[in-house]
């Protein structure tokens, strides 16, 4: 991509001395360091003219793999007794805070 812009650059440089020998030189009043490349010129070596505006790129790149959660964002939660677990309060990623219920055990030495 750089050489091709470096190549049309370079080729417009050559254009413009062309040009500026077939262009009067009322046209060119006040218009120093600018180029122009007549249109019929223009469609026979390809150059073509945008406008420009701002937009926002997005890329998306195709990854392959697995996530998982970090070592330090596990925590094990044991009870004091053996049990049954009756109920299960929250899921795996859930947000939990100190004191909220996590679960309940039924057990025989509770």
């Amino acid at each position: 991509m750089k050489n091709y812009l470096l190549a049309l650059l370079i080729f417009i440089g050559y254009l413009s001395p062309i040009q500026s020998v077939f262009a009067s030189e009322d046209e060119h009043e006040g218009e120093e360091g600018i180029s122009k490349i007549d249109n019929n010129m223009a469609k026979k070596v390809g150059v073509e003219t945008a406008y420009l505006a701002s937009k926002t790129l997005n890329q998306t790149i195709p990854v392959y793999g697995s996530t998982t959660i970090g070592a330090e964002q596990l925590f094990q939660v044991g009870a004091r007794y053996n049990g049954v677990i009756k109920t299960i309060n929250s899921t795996v990623g859930d947000t939990v805070k100190k004191g909220d219920l996590l679960a309940v055990i039924e057990s025989n030495e509770s």
